[in-house]
């Protein structure tokens, strides 16, 4: 999601290292080793569907989404 809707670039581990500065802790090479088990995460967001992500994977990348556009929504309000 943030790759591809949001720009952040295509760098799991420095995406890795922000969570862990806001406090969300995850191992070393957790996104790297997602991707590796589920080839559809390689594609677009967008395309994840007909490349055979799980209903659920589909559920969590709208709540994801949905959770980032109320923070940026806040933040807009608050700027």
């Amino acid at each position: 999601m943030c790759r591809d809707v949001y720009h952040m670039g295509d760098n799991a581990s420095q995406f890795e290292r922000l969570l862990n500065e806001k406090g969300i802790l995850l191992p070393a090479g957790t996104i790297n080793t997602a991707m590796s088990r589920n080839q559809w995460m390689k594609y677009h967001v967008d395309n994840w569907e007909e490349n055979g992500a799980s209903e659920r994977a589909l559920k969590l990348r709208d709540a994801f989404k949905e959770q980032v556009e109320t923070l940026l929504i806040n933040a807009k309000k608050t700027a």
